[in-house]
């Protein structure tokens, strides 16, 4: 059964700052190879610097100096150099000056650094354990508003995820790949009146489901996807942290409170979905995906 098609593949070189679209991918155990090979380490804390924390590196764009391997490789020889285009137009390469002209940027000091394999534990490991008023604010979540259901999600994630502030190997939110469709961006833009753009929820792979009503990707939690040489697996919905909300210079995005509260509204804070991969593979631009 064909669920829809494969619109637009993102990789984001920096976590946080915006991405590039590209016309095919390799996707392992991990996600998809080249993404979020680099993260940004606040000095102070010693803790991941990110846009739920620092909205302003969202203001950044970031780019490879030369294409990633074509294998997931931990080898800092193998990561390629970067380029973090500032909102002025300034291009910034080097690691040094790139932490540099972003500490001076955001206004905290930070480093740049490449991700770490997954048995080094201790770099992905929280520094400065959040606690529940820091998780509220970082999700957006203001006095009264309702709080999302992650109880959805499986416990043995969220365990991980309080003691890390990315699954190890990677630097993602939660699972390795987040999917969104174009008819749940046309969904919400209707229902709330104000612009759901893609850029503002950073998905992976972006989908045409060539038609139905609503968000369609919500009804494909617990299946297997065969799309390209990969199968999938529809893990969860994806919640929404106070980032879509924020202005986001290069895709020229204002702020929209809109966002969260159409958000809260309709959907209970929740929009795309998160996949892992159950086989590894390519996939690229019009593949279909094919329900197992």
């Amino acid at each position: 059964m064909k669920l829809g098609t494969v619109t637009e593949l993102w990789r984001y070189p920096v976590k946080s700052m915006a991405g590039n679209r590209v016309t095919q991918a390799t996707l392992d155990a991990y996600g998809m190879v080249g993404d979020r090979c680099w993260g940004l380490v606040e000095t102070a804390s010693g803790d991941i610097a990110w846009g739920k924390r620092f909205p302003k590196i969202m203001d950044l764009a970031a780019h490879y100096l030369s294409e990633p391997p074509g294998t997931r490789s931990y080898s800092r020889n193998e990561i390629p150099d970067i380029s973090v285009t500032l909102p002025d137009g300034t291009v910034v390469t080097g690691e040094g000056a790139i932490a540099a002209a972003v500490s001076d940027y955001v206004g905290t000091s930070v480093s740049l650094k490449p991700v770490a394999p997954p048995e080094d534990r201790d770099f992905y490991r929280w520094q400065t354990p959040a606690d529940e008023a820091s998780i509220l604010k970082i999700l957006g979540i203001g006095p009264g508003d309702p709080i999302p259901d992650l109880g959805i999600y499986d416990d043995s994630v969220l365990a991980l995820l309080a003691e890390h502030f990315a699954p190890p190997g990677t630097f993602h939110d939660m699972y390795p790949l987040h999917a969104l469709s174009l008819q749940a961006l046309d969904f919400m833009t209707q229902k709330s009146g104000t612009p759901f753009t893609r850029e503002r929820f950073r998905p992976s792979i972006l989908i045409d489901t060539d038609g139905g009503d609503g968000i369609p990707e919500f009804d494909w939690i617990g299946k297997e996807i065969r799309v390209g040489s990969a199968v999938l697996k529809v893990v969860q919905k994806t919640v929404r942290c106070s980032m879509p909300s924020r202005a986001q210079m290069p895709y020229q995005l204002p702020q929209d409170s809109g966002i969260a509260k159409s958000l809260n509204r309709e959907t209970g804070r929740f929009l795309g979905i998160y996949l892992s991969v159950l086989e590894p593979g390519s996939i690229k631009l019009n593949d279909s995906l094919l329900a197992e």
